[in-house]
């Protein structure tokens, strides 16, 4: 069933260069009738690094994520979240509420540009983001 997005990971992973493995739609989203993100994950032997909306909800959505990432015994790099609008007073409060209630660590957060470019968005990540915790991770597997 996973055939086919195995070979493309090893093909790429071959290569030598970092190869960043993007999810869709959280962990537990099937992929096949059988198998879930985390499945795949575990799969091809991913650390996570969890993107996280900030908004409404974002705080127990990632401590969960965390949870369940653990309990499958996935190694989660740590976290970002990500403003996909201007943000409201609860979304100012998110990045604290994680870090004091999970033993998950936030790398940072990408804040909201609207209508940016490539490269704005890299700068961005370069300035909000601890990428170094993210390559460091990458390279030790």
């Amino acid at each position: 069933e996973t055939a086919t997005i195995e070979a493309a990971f090893l093909a790429a992973r071959s290569s030598g260069t970092f190869c960043l493995v993007e999810g869709a739609g959280g962990l537990l989203v099937p992929v096949t009738a059988t198998v879930t993100m985390a499945d795949l994950a575990a799969l091809l032997g991913l650390p996570l690094l969890i993107v996280a909306r900030d908004a409404l909800g974002t705080v127990s959505h990632t401590l969960l994520t965390v949870e369940v990432a653990r309990a499958r015994g996935l190694d989660v790099v740590g976290g970002v979240l990500c403003q996909t609008s201007p943000p409201d007073d609860a979304a100012l409060k998110n990045a604290e509420a994680i870090a004091s209630h999970g033993d998950a660590r936030l790398l940072g957060t990408l804040p909201f540009l609207a209508r940016a470019d490539d490269d704005e968005l890299g700068r961005a990540a370069e300035e909000h983001i601890d990428l170094a915790a993210i390559l460091r991770a990458a390279s030790a597997r």
